[in-house]
């Protein structure tokens, strides 16, 4: 068996765990339960799919409940697909292969009609789907860069149309380049090009913002299979977290800011960033930090038990649907600043900045003020910079908190109530220290008042350390880490002389 064939049943089985998931089609043989192979001359982690051959969902034709018949990959844009026909009526297909969202829920697209069948009931990625293949076109431009000879390579397909998940294709480059001895091909839209490591030897470019990371576009697809049929060897990455637990990327080698040290907390005078979110035209008030009527209950009694904020989510509400956002950003801005004057009352000396992309409104002169509404190569790296001289980064759901909370020593950010079925798709962890990890995260709901967030900022820049020394396995302390944790929780100096 070949270390291919290894790594392909590896694989396999890594699908197979994923098959309980309701609904799930599985992809494997039943008798997946018999494999029994040996990992230790295997160099890759199950983590990839071989373009060469690729593995592929089973899917049922829609019409004839027979299986289709699997062709070749497709990659028109952020969709990695295969074409599929039936063998009875003739249809042809395209389906997700098992990567990214597609390995948890496929989507299969009739090609005829655009017609997507969704057996999950994921209506945000099935319309996805549905949408781009409507309005695909062939007009995107591709800029190659290759720094080295590439023959054995992983494909990293970073576009996308949330940043979050565009950024964490890109971070997985780095687990290619120290555990495999596969060189890393990473296509990015253009807005991440500053991002890419030098070390990245190929970089495909595509002119494309990320609101339009879900493009359909055929000379796209045409191109990037040309390219990959010149190479001896070509993976494709599955943009899923499948790699070692333990492994620890480091975000210094891609955005060049290295990102807070926790261990020196207390010696560096305290900071807090706010992070900016803004619409210039058809945002949902839901996005923004700002009041909401309470939907959980009837509106004459909420009204009732607070009028003064359900009115003003009323306002806002209104304010969405005649297109009007500034009404909520507005707002946005209030709560703001008076999380940071209540804070710096609490906090004297704190250092309160404003970061983030868009300029609406202005902040007092006390506020520094980062923002940008369009950033470009050296204000992205300023932005980190900022970033990761924080000791808590402060935002709102969806506020591009990836970075900030990648850099940053702490994280404190507002969830809204539609969101916390996924209240982590946008914040990045850095390391795979569970204690620190969970301690460093707060996630509150968007509802807080602003007072009781600048509390959890200041019990946050107060009590982090001790936390942390609290927390940390008793086998790593000895007498003395001990006797200075209790004399910290008491307030007294620790003496380690005093008898």
């Amino acid at each position: 068996m070949t270390t291919r064939d290894r790594g392909h049943e590896l694989f396999t089985r890594v699908l197979a765990l994923h098959g309980s998931f309701p609904g799930r089609q599985r992809i494997v043989p039943d008798e997946y339960e018999k494999i029994s192979i040996s990992t230790d001359d295997v160099n890759l982690e199950p983590t990839v799919i071989d373009l060469r051959d690729p593995l592929c969902h089973d899917f049922e034709c829609p019409y004839c409940a027979c299986g289709l018949e699997s062709g070749e990959w497709y990659m028109p844009g952020m969709r990695k697909l295969s074409e599929y026909t039936c063998s009875e009526c003739g249809r042809e297909f395209y389906g997700d292969l098992p990567a990214g969202f597609g390995l948890y829920y496929p989507m299969l697209l009739e090609r005829e009609t655009g017609t997507v069948h969704d057996n999950y009931g994921i209506d945000w990625y099935a319309r996805l789907l549905e949408d781009s293949f409507e309005k695909r076109d062939s007009t995107l431009q591709f800029e190659v860069e290759r720094t080295a000879d590439v023959d054995r390579a992983v494909l990293l397909n970073c576009l996308d149309v949330n940043y979050g998940h565009s950024l964490n294709k890109l971070l997985h480059a780095e687990y290619y380049l120290r555990e495999t001895d596969l060189d890393p091909i990473v296509v990015v839209p253009g807005i991440f090009r500053w991002m890419v490591p030098d070390a990245i030897p190929e970089v495909w470019s595509v002119d494309v913002g990320l609101s339009e990371g879900g493009t359909w576009d055929d000379g796209l697809a045409t191109e990037i299979r040309n390219r990959v049929d010149t190479l001896e060897a070509c993976y494709l990455d599955l943009g899923q977290e499948l790699r070692k637990s333990s492994f620890e990327f480091s975000v210094e080698r891609f955005t060049g800011a290295k990102p807070f040290p926790l261990d020196a907390w207390d010696e560096r005078p305290p900071s807090v960033t706010f992070i900016w979110r803004e619409s210039s035209s058809g945002g949902s008030t839901r996005r923004f930090w700002c009041s909401l009527p309470d939907e959980t209950t009837p509106l004459w009694r909420s009204v009732l038990a607070s009028p003064r904020s359900e009115i003003r989510g009323i306002v806002n509400l209104l304010g969405e649907k005649y297109d009007r956002p500034a009404l909520s950003m507005r707002e946005q801005a209030r709560n703001i600043e008076r999380t940071a004057r209540t804070l710096r009352q609490r906090v004297p000396g704190v250092d309160v900045a404003i970061a983030g992309v868009g300029t609406t409104g202005s902040f007092p002169e006390w506020m520094t003020d980062i923002r940008y509404d369009a950033p470009d190569d050296r204000e992205e790296r300023e932005l980190c910079e900022r970033y990761a001289n924080s000791h808590v980064v402060v935002g709102i759901h969806g506020s591009h908190m990836s970075l900030p909370s990648i850099h940053a020593g702490a994280v404190v950010e507002l969830v809204q109530d539609h969101k916390w079925k996924q209240y982590s798709g946008d914040i990045g962890f850095r390391t795979a220290n569970l204690v620190d990890e969970f301690l460093r995260y707060r996630m509150i709901p968007a509802a807080t008042p602003p007072r009781r967030v600048a509390t959890i900022v200041g019990h946050l820049l107060q009590n982090l350390p001790k936390n942390r020394k609290l927390n940390r396995p008793k086998y790593e302390m000895d007498d003395d880490d001990i006797l200075a944790l209790q004399s910290s929780w008491r307030g007294a100096p620790f003496d380690p002389t005093r008898e």
